[in-house]
């Protein structure tokens, strides 16, 4: 459940109603959303979460599963303006087709059919997210509305949420950490990599750097001369009918024991469905027990036939939309990598700013400064490194009091008129 699992429903000092006339509706109204498009999006950020609520019953004695008659399957037809026969059958039902062609339907397991509502929810607020998006840029001029060349000037500001290590990490932490991987080392790239090879930098032995090469490496690669990487080998068990999360981790495990890189090692207790990755940060370790049922872009042709005729234009718009970026992009973890190349590429030709965000404690409690979890991210960021190399490319560094007391006649004499 989406909308009780917390427990919390009201936050201290925060008025809901109010924010919602005072600040969003007005936010959303300069975007040019007009009246029917926001109705929209608010019904099917409320279908978001309604699918957490519905509630399905196992077969007492077949490997299927049935909706509890308590009408909720009827309010979230409503808010995507399909029938609600349609929609239950459209997540109970799984079609395949037989060797003469023909189309076969049979129940889904219980399993299956939570996994099928959880990709409900999951492509109706991507899909959402991609829309709202597309609104931003054309009512922003960004990029996406400017005419390309040299008097397209924009800026833009890249958000990332920092690396996830959790008791049990899944595909939504390899992603979330690989995402910080390729940002770090664009990073790198940009800040280190490019300074070194300058003659005015000094000598080469004294630059100093963690490169985090390997670890993209050992997510990204799809040469095999060198092995492919973690993402390349799940998207290929996805295609294969006849394998599973097991088969993928010992693909995992048997890859990196022909091309073994540091970052990657194979634990010594259910190592059938573990892997552990030396991350920049730390240590992470990944539980593939549901690696392929999360990656396969899980919303059947017949779910996607039953809101693409939905009777709402914004359910038949979005979903149209979603239907054409994934005929080419079938797997979660290629339409990541898909979107993360398409955010990266204009950042490449840019003049990229970094600012380096630390966390004072893990506890999230104000004025509390925990030294080693500061000194544990300042390590991480690489900022250590970038202050030994900028002390070594300059040496002669006063402190501020000092410079200020030797060049203030400067600031004075600019201030004169």
């Amino acid at each position: 459940s989406m909308l009780s699992s917390s427990g919390c429903f009201d936050v201290c000092n925060i008025n809901d109603a109010e924010e919602w006339r005072s600040g969003l509706l007005p936010a959303i109204k300069a975007l040019g959303i007009g009246t029917t498009s926001t109705d929209g999006l608010f019904s099917l950020l409320s279908a978001v979460l309604l699918c957490g609520e519905l509630n399905w019953v196992p077969h007492a004695t077949v490997q299927s599963s049935r909706c509890m008659a308590d009408g909720t399957i009827n309010d979230l037809a409503y808010l995507f303006s399909v029938d609600p026969n349609d929609l239950e059958e459209a997540l109970a039902l799984r079609e395949h087709t037989a060797p003469d062609g023909s189309k076969i339907s049979a129940m889904c397991t219980h399993s299956q059919v939570i996994m099928a509502t959880q990709a409900l929810a999951q492509a109706t607020y991507g899909a959402l997210f991609q829309w709202l998006t597309s609104c931003i840029n054309i009512a922003t001029k960004t990029l996406a509305s400017q005419p390309r060349g040299a008097d397209a000037r924009w800026v833009g500001i890249l958000d990332m949420f920092g690396f996830e290590a959790f008791q049990v990490n899944s595909l939504e932490q390899l992603i979330i950490n690989y995402c910080n991987e390729r940002l770090h080392q664009f990073y790198l790239d940009l800040t280190y990599k490019q300074c070194a090879g300058q003659d005015d930098f000094g000598s080469w032995a004294e630059f100093r750097f963690e490169d985090n090469l390997n670890i993209v490496q050992a997510m990204d690669s799809d040469d095999l001369s060198m092995g492919l990487g973690i993402f390349s080998l799940l998207d290929e068990h996805c295609l294969n009918a006849d394998s599973c999360n097991r088969t993928f981790t010992e693909s995992c495990h048997q890859r990196f024991r022909t091309h073994p890189v540091e970052c990657y090692s194979k634990p010594s207790f259910q190592a059938s469905e573990r892997f552990d990755i030396h991350h920049s940060c730390c240590l992470v370790r990944y539980s593939t027990h549901d690696f392929c049922e999360k990656n396969v872009m899980a919303l059947t042709p017949r779910l996607l036939h039953v809101l693409q005729h939905s009777g709402k234009f914004m359910v038949n718009h979005i979903f149209n939309d979603f239907v054409r970026g994934a005929e080419t992009r079938r797997t979660v973890v290629s339409q990541m990598q898909f979107d993360l190349s398409v955010c990266l590429a204009p950042l490449e030709v840019s003049d990229a700013k970094f600012i380096k965000c630390l966390k004072t404690n893990l506890r999230k409690i104000p004025l509390e400064f925990d030294v080693a979890a500061v000194v544990g991210q300042l390590h991480t960021l690489g900022v250590f490194d970038a202050l030994h190399n900028e002390r070594h490319r300059f040496e002669y560094r006063l402190p501020f009091h000092v410079f200020l007391k030797e060049y203030c006649v400067l600031w004075h004499s600019v201030r004169e008129p």
